[in-house]
């Protein structure tokens, strides 16, 4: 019974991978050609920031967009991920509004990796 329970929730697991969140942030795990956004962050900071951390690296591109009112737009030019942890940051224009991290995969290999979000009062050095 307790490998079945360990089995069954390793399969959940897989399964959720790409769409999970944790207290730290999101993970994601993407095969090459798809594409995936993080549950909505706002901040009360003048700064929304969004720091990127590939674990996996291949072609792939991560805009930072701004929910106005049902359609999320982008708020930056997208940016090309890296092996390097990366940091998306914008204006935030009030409390209420709710921003992503929207990342793009391309043709070339599968990409993971953590997105964290938070807010600052200053613009973020990159790591």
């Amino acid at each position: 019974m307790k490998k079945c329970l360990y089995l069954l929730t390793m399969f959940l697991s897989v399964i959720a991978l790409p769409f999970s969140a944790s207290a730290e942030g999101w993970v994601y795990n993407l095969a090459e050609g798809t594409r995936w956004g993080t549950s909505s962050c706002t901040t009360s900071y003048k700064y929304i920031n969004f720091e990127i951390t590939p674990t996996k690296y291949g072609y792939a591109t991560a805009y930072l967009q701004k929910d106005t009112g049902g359609s999320w737009i982008n708020v930056l030019p997208g940016e090309d991920l890296y092996s390097w942890p990366q940091i998306l940051s914008a204006p935030a224009s009030s409390s209420s509004t709710k921003y992503r991290v929207y990342i793009s995969v391309g043709l070339n290999g599968a990409v993971s990796g953590k997105v964290r979000c938070y807010g600052s009062n200053t613009l973020p050095t990159s790591k």
